[in-house]
């Protein structure tokens, strides 16, 4: 994750936020080895990037995303003419562990370009379906697959959703380089 050029006090509550949120015993039935295979072919099979490098600090771990596809896509609307954005989307994900099994996953990034935002929660959806194997498309989150998309300019918006197998919960912080969203994905009670 590089997300330096964002603003620190907006990470930083979008963080406290979460984990203030996120305090439970509860774990999911995988260690994070298992969820990063888990993901990465729910993302295959989404025509998604997959996750390219993690590295494990004490109970997290903290893992990048290839770009591959994004900058293909951003090629085709370069050529479009509906983009003249170049750089790639500023991700990552962390996984929290307890006892070795996987006690909460986020998603965090800054996004400065409404196409960053969109691929941001395609994400989330693939996130989604990777956790809950027997959803349909027609069954993701809707409210959180709406995140950042209305034209109210709140400082700061929470979103949640409860799901057959997880609870998703969502925070999303207006900084002076763009919109910072981050999102944790829970084991329900």
């Amino acid at each position: 994750m590089n997300l330096k050029r964002y603003s620190m006090m907006a990470i930083l509550a979008a963080f406290t936020f979460l984990h203030i949120h996120a305090a439970s015993a509860q774990t999911f039935d995988f260690t994070p080895a298992q969820l990063i295979g888990k993901l990465n072919d729910q993302f295959h099979d989404d025509k998604s990037d997959s996750i390219k490098y993690c590295k494990t600090v004490k109970a997290k771990t903290f893992c990048n995303f290839t770009t591959d596809v994004f900058k293909g896509l951003l090629v085709m609307l370069n050529n479009l003419n509906a983009t003249s954005d170049n750089s790639a989307p500023d991700e990552g994900l962390v996984i929290y562990e307890n006892k070795g099994k996987v006690s909460r996953i986020t998603l965090i990034g800054a996004h400065e370009t409404s196409f960053k935002l969109l691929y941001y929660i395609d994400q989330i959806g693939s996130i989604s379906m990777a956790l809950n194997p027997n959803m349909t498309v027609d069954e993701l989150p809707k409210e959180i697959m709406l995140l950042g998309l209305g034209t109210d300019n709140e400082p700061s918006e929470e979103h949640g959703e409860i799901l057959p197998n997880n609870v998703v919960r969502c925070v999303k912080f207006n900084s002076e380089d763009g919109l910072i969203v981050a999102c944790d994905f829970l084991p329900k009670d």
